[in-house]
């Protein structure tokens, strides 16, 4: 046991070390678009609810009449080199090869403008070439480790439900930097805060570090469940859209395979409905046809209608089994103050918070 322990502390001491220089490295040759950056972003691997913020905040840019361009790193993605996902007219690019989170973006957010790249200043670049208008504003998501580029505001979301895990560096543990680097962040929303077992513990340890950063409560809230039939293609074709509590009472059998998907668990319950087999996947996690056959298969088995999450459906497309299918749809509900804040300097540039400060001496 001894043993072990000091060879998880020997590699955080790398870990460490190797993020310092990294940070360092990017900060120095991080670069600048021509138009205000907002990064939302997370201290952990995944399950914080960046994809429902990023589309919450872009569609309040449209209510302002801003134009808005996200940039997405379009992990687990086949396309490595920036790509247009979305070019104001609907999706252009199926998952496998942007990803699932740009994919589902594309299909929310009709009119907006989604680009994918390893790096996010190329990415914000070839929009520029690509579009005639230059957006008001670029969405960073995924961007609180992206140094490369330079941002105007740091958006950190900190899940509810599980803020740190066992507080361990990745990868025996869930976090991509220390706790202390809480502190570069400008806003600082705790996501599922409704399902947090102290919020006010978690509020008081977050300004051990952040002294200063504006904290907001957000909920996930089911906005509704949409019906899918899928054809002898393995399309799923939309149906009809049923109200949140539509299954209310009912059996069903669950499967997803994203960050956090025990929040999925607890929105099938907060709706009503009674989970008689719920299997879980790694996230973003690629489905085979077999795999896919034997959920649908086993569902049948149960006499129980199939539901799963957007970001799981549109990763199946092409390969899901012909039947009936159930989405969960999830919206974010934030008070109107953050989006206030987020936009109070909408189309201007500003000086970034203590210029990222570099990681801890180790």
């Amino acid at each position: 046991m001894k043993f072990k322990q000091r060879a998880i502390e020997l590699y955080q001491y790398f870990y460490l070390y190797f993020l310092k220089k990294k940070r360092e490295k990017d900060l120095k040759e991080a670069r600048s678009l021509p138009s205000p950056v907002i990064s939302v972003g997370n201290l952990t691997v995944g399950g914080s609810g960046k994809t429902p913020m990023v589309i919450a905040i872009a569609e309040e840019a449209k209510r302002l009449s801003l134009d808005v361009c996200i940039l997405s790193r379009g992990y687990k993605g086949r396309l490595k080199e920036p790509a247009v996902v979305s070019c104001r007219t609907g999706r252009l690019l199926d998952a496998i090869d942007c990803g699932d989170e740009p994919a589902l973006m594309a299909d929310k957010l009709y009119g907006v403008p989604v680009v994918i790249g390893k790096d996010r200043y190329k990415a914000g670049m070839y929009a520029l070439q690509c579009f005639k208008k230059k957006p008001d504003i670029f969405l960073l998501d995924d961007g609180y480790q992206h140094w490369r580029l330079k941002r105007d505001l740091d958006i950190l979301l900190i899940s509810g439900i599980n803020p740190f895990g066992n507080r361990r560096l990745f990868p025996f543990g869930p976090l991509r930097e220390p706790l202390e680097d809480i502190k570069r962040a400008h806003i600082i929303v705790i996501t599922m805060a409704d399902k947090c077992k102290n919020i006010s513990m978690l509020i008081d340890e977050i300004r051990l570090y952040a002294k200063t950063s504006s904290i907001y409560l957000a909920n996930h809230r089911i906005k509704s469940i949409r019906r899918y039939m899928v054809d002898e293609h393995g399309k799923a074709n939309f149906q009809d859209e049923l109200s949140p509590f539509e299954l209310k009472g009912k059996r069903v059998f669950a499967f997803a395979g994203i960050g956090n998907p025990e929040s999925f668990r607890m929105s099938l319950k907060d709706a009503g409905m009674e989970i008689a087999e719920f299997i879980t996947f790694r996230d973003h996690h690629l489905y085979s046809v077999c795999e896919l056959k034997e959920l649908s298969d086993r569902a049948k088995e149960l006499n129980l209608p199939m539901i799963t999450t957007e970001k799981d459906l549109i990763r199946a497309e092409g390969r899901l089994h012909p039947g009936e299918i159930y989405t969960l749809i999830i919206e974010i509900s934030i008070e109107n103050r953050f989006f206030e804040e987020v936009f109070k300097n909408r189309g201007q540039k500003s000086e970034s918070k203590e210029n990222f400060s570099s990681a801890s001496d180790i």
